[in-house]
C-alpha cells in the first residue's frame, strides 16, 4: 500500500484523532487544583443580577439567576481550558480586547484633581479660540435640480437676473426635500445638511440680495443672506463651565498618556532592518 492510500484509511484517522484528544487531555489535565476551583461569591452573584437588571429593567427570577450562574460557570470553565491550550496566543481579537480593557483600567485611575480658578483661567487664555461661539447666518434659497433640468446652472442664472427684492422666492425653482429658510445656522450645521463646500460658499456671501448660483450635492441654489451674526469675544466668566469640562478632559488625556508612556518605557522596542 502506498503512503497516500494509507493516509486515506479510516483507521489512521481514528488513531490520529485519539492521539489529539490524548494530547489535549494531557495539557488540560496538567492544570493545578487551584486553577480548577471556581468560586461563586456574593459579589459575583450581585454583579450578574445588576447586569441582568440593566438589560431587562427588572431583577432576575430565582430560576433566571440560577441560569445566569450556570452560564457563568460554563463560560469560566471554557475560558480556563482555552487558556490552558494556549488558544489566546496570536489571536488578533483577543489581543485587541485585552489591550482595550487595559486602556479602560488606565482611564479609570487617571482622575484629574479639581483645578483652581487660576488654573482654569490660564487654560482659557491659552485656548481662547476653543470657546468662541461660531458665526451664524439666516438665509433663504431657491433650488434648481440637476436631475430635473437640462442645465440647472443656466436656469439658476436666468432666474437670478429676473429676481428683484423679493425676500423669499422658493416657487421660482424646484421642490426641495429640505427647508427653504434657515435661521441662525452655523457653518458646521449647514455643512452637514448641504455639504462643506456649499456651507463655506454661503458663509462667504455678503448680506442682502439674491446671489449665486451656489453648488451643493443636491444641485444649484440662489441664496439670499438676511443676517450674519458674529458672537462677542468670549470671556472666562461666561465660558467657565465649558472651560472646566475641557480642562478636565485635557488633563485626563494627559494623565492617560503619562501612564501609558511609563508602561511603554519598561519595554525594549527592537526593529529589524527590514522595517
Amino acid at each position: 500500500m502506498n503512503i497516500r492510500a494509507w493516509l486515506r484509511e479510516p483507521l489512521v484517522h481514528f488513531i490520529a484523532a485519539g492521539a489529539l484528544i490524548f494530547v489535549v487531555a494531557g495539557v488540560v489535565g496538567s492544570t493545578t487544583n487551584e486553577s480548577r476551583r471556581i468560586e461563586i461569591t456574593p459579589a459575583l452573584v450581585d454583579r450578574l443580577q445588576q447586569v441582568f437588571a440593566a438589560q431587562w429593567r427588572r431583577p432576575p427570577t430565582a430560576e433566571e439567576l440560577e441560569g445566569l450562574i450556570e452560564s457563568h460557570i460554563e463560560e469560566e470553565v471554557l475560558y480556563r481550558e482555552a487558556l490552558a491550550l494556549g488558544l489566546d496566543q496570536d489571536d488578533t481579537i483577543v489581543r485587541r480586547r485585552l489591550a482595550q480593557k487595559m486602556q479602560f483600567m488606565i482611564e479609570d485611575v487617571a482622575v484629574p484633581p479639581a483645578p483652581t480658578d487660576a488654573e482654569l483661567e490660564a487654560y482659557f487664555n491659552a485656548n481662547r479660540e476653543q470657546f468662541r461661539l461660531p458665526t451664524t447666518v439666516t438665509f433663504s434659497h431657491v433650488y434648481f435640480s440637476v436631475d430635473r433640468r437640462a442645465d440647472a446652472e443656466r436656469d439658476a442664472r436666468t432666474t437670478l437676473a429676473k429676481l428683484g427684492d423679493e425676500e423669499r422666492a422658493a416657487e421660482r425653482g424646484d421642490a426641495f426635500m429640505l427647508r427653504y429658510d434657515y435661521a441662525d445656522i452655523t457653518e458646521a450645521e449647514l455643512g452637514r445638511l448641504f455639504g462643506r463646500e456649499f456651507a463655506a460658499a454661503v458663509f462667504d456671501l455678503p448680506v442682502g440680495g439674491w446671489q449665486g448660483p451656489v453648488r451643493s450635492g443636491y444641485g444649484f441654489h440662489l441664496v439670499r443672506i438676511d443676517r450674519k451674526d458674529s458672537p462677542p469675544e468670549p470671556t472666562f466668566a461666561g465660558a467657565r463651565d465649558g472651560v472646566l469640562a475641557a480642562y478636565l478632559e485635557a488633563e485626563r488625556r494627559r494623565m492617560n498618556r503619562d501612564v501609558l508612556d511609563g508602561i511603554m518605557a519598561r519595554y525594549e522596542i527592537v526593529r529589524s532592518a527590514s522595517t
